[in-house]
């Protein structure tokens, strides 16, 4: 799709915002789709993309423009570096933006950083800002830090008048009324509001969004492209991978100390090296560990949760059963091996729905909200453990009642993945009259 400026016509231009890390397969397969849903609704498009980590080298197989993120300029990852002081560069920003609407940065070329200004140009040079998928928007830290550094491109995009798209994304929870008040703001009078699942809708209701017309969508990553059966079943042969063996896929996240309490990740790895040991020397299985997230810090990297699972299992059942992915797997590669298994036990909401989407019966472990509002919408919440109650029983139970009824929940999932790739076929039509909408 083109515009017409006079007698010429321009490519548009997009900003995808709200990026976090390659190193996550789910961001990762969100950027990815969401790229596709926007070319496939607005035709030959030129997209850059405001990353919190622009320097990682996966990017570059999804040929777009990766600039630095309010998240990367300001530093938030580097732990070196006290809360008090991003605040304070993060309160300096707004004089910086101050020079650049007024157009004399020139005259304070050696105060105003150059990232920023490249932040400011591409934002104020852009056709459609675009919210990539996921959930960006919840409590983390103390004191509401650091959500006003993830949001501040939201609020840019409003500064410069931007027509501006949220896709589809969890909001919360959101534990203070800053948090509440701030949200409220930006996400107030945008061009499109999508929301993936129920408990985020209820959230935005509460908010009164409604300016904003939210409306609900599936997650993108359901319909994300995975690699052939044939290559999957290559790579996990090479792995020990057995068709006569139960074969269990998992994934194990990380401490995540910022919104999790010790005591209950602590009982959470107990949990899950109990349910694995009793599954190997009492069923046969074998397990397959996979790493969906593997970084971009140790706190998110989830082969830190593996590693102390395997040292709560006795080594004669990780030497009988267990395997952990150890190569590092695309998100394509691990959406298609995810396929090849039995069942799957899914700490990692993205790891759940690439699992699911293949059409396996999948026990899904959740840690924030997203989760659970995710599986109403399919209607498939039976299948859901939430993390703060957890106990090796309560997964054993549910494993030993979903094998005894695979065939059943096969034909279940078969049947809401129909529905959900075909409301996502619809998605880049509505995304096609929004923007044309936002034009009149």
């Amino acid at each position: 799709m083109s515009k017409k400026l006079g007698n010429k016509s321009q490519i548009l231009k997009v900003l995808i915002v709200s990026v976090h890390s390659s190193k996550n397969a789910g961001d990762f397969a969100l950027l990815a789709q969401t790229i596709y849903f926007l070319r496939k609704a607005l035709g030959n498009i030129e997209i850059s993309v405001v990353a919190n980590w622009p320097e990682e080298p996966e990017w570059a197989r999804l040929d777009v423009e990766i600039i630095a993120s309010p998240w990367w300029i300001l530093r938030i990852w580097d732990k070196s570096i006290k809360p008090r002081f991003q605040v304070f560069s993060f309160m300096k920003s707004f004089f910086f933006l101050f020079l650049y609407k007024l157009k004399i940065c020139w005259k304070f070329k050696k105060i105003v950083p150059k990232e920023w200004i490249t932040l400011y140009e591409k934002i104020s040079s852009s056709d459609l800002m675009v919210a990539v998928s996921g959930n960006q928007i919840f409590s983390s830290g103390k004191f509401g830090w650091p959500l006003p550094v993830v949001s501040l491109p939201i609020f840019l995009g409003k500064v410069f008048r931007k027509t501006i798209v949220v896709f589809p994304q969890s909001i919360g929870p959101l534990k203070t009324k800053f948090e509440k008040m701030l949200v409220r703001y930006l996400y107030s009078n945008l061009e499109k509001v999508y929301i993936r699942d129920t408990k985020s809708m209820e959230l935005v209701k509460k908010l009164g969004l409604t300016g904003s017309k939210p409306s609900f969508m599936f997650d993108p990553a359901f319909t994300f492209p995975p690699i052939s059966k044939t290559q999957a079943i290559k790579i996990l042969t090479t792995l020990g991978f057995d068709t006569t063996r139960k074969n269990i896929g998992i994934t194990v996240i990380s401490n995540m100390p910022s919104y999790l309490a010790d005591e209950v990740i602590t009982l959470y790895y107990q949990s899950l090296a109990e349910t694995i040991t009793e599954l190997v020397e009492d069923n046969d299985a074998h397990i397959y560990m996979f790493s969906q997230v593997r970084g971009p810090t140790d706190d998110e990297d989830d082969r830190k949760g593996i590693a102390r699972v395997l040292n709560l299992i006795p080594e004669n059942c990780r030497t009988r059963g267990v395997t952990q992915i150890e190569d590092l797997l695309s998100p394509e590669e691990l959406k298609a091996c995810y396929g090849q298994m039995d069942l799957f036990i899914a700490s990692r909401l993205h790891s759940g729905i690439f699992s699911m989407s293949m059409g396996v019966p999948t026990l899904f472990i959740g840690y924030l909200h997203k989760t659970l509002g995710m599986l109403i919408s399919l209607g498939m919440e039976k299948y859901y453990l939430d993390i703060n109650y957890l106990s090796t029983s309560s997964i054993l139970n549910y494993f030993y009642d979903m094998w005894g009824n695979r065939s059943e929940i096969i034909k279940e999932i078969d049947t809401t993945m129909v529905m959900v790739v075909d409301t996502l076929n619809t998605f880049p039509y509505e995304l096609t009259e929004v923007f044309l909408e936002s034009k009149n």
